[in-house]
């Protein structure tokens, strides 16, 4: 199983958009504290309602990745190299908060953290 974790995710289109990308590649979606119904999310999933509909919801990072063998964090940022890795069964890749990304404490709960490389601005909307 390869998911994608959103992390108290913001804004429902947004969520909707990342449902389409799990569903072009296969991931499952799991979702951390989010601040509106999953149902918000419908009308930009497009093909991607059944991924909404299996989406599980947690309370915390740590009920989110305690089954899962290899947790990959995201931090965007300016400078800073990417290390190339594969996705493997059992992955995950955690996406923060729209408005402030993962925390310190978060990061250091995945096993690896990729710094995507922007240039003119040190965040990047999450459904990008």
């Amino acid at each position: 199983m390869r998911s994608v974790i959103l992390m108290e995710p913001e804004t429902p289109e947004n969520t909707g958009f990342i449902a389409r990308l799990c569903h072009n590649f296969e991931f499952d979606l799991r979702v951390v504290n989010p601040e509106f119904n999953l149902r918000d999310s419908r009308s930009t999933a497009n093909n991607a309602q059944q991924v909404l509909r299996d989406a599980r919801i947690f309370d915390s990072l740590d009920e989110a990745i305690e089954d899962l063998d290899f947790v990959v964090g995201t931090k965007p940022g300016k400078g800073v190299e990417c290390r190339e890795f594969e996705f493997r069964e059992n992955t995950s890749i955690v996406f923060g908060r729209e408005s402030s990304d993962l925390t310190k404490k978060e990061l250091e709960k995945c096993d690896a953290t990729v710094n995507i490389q922007t240039s003119n601005y040190d965040s990047l909307n999450l459904s990008h």
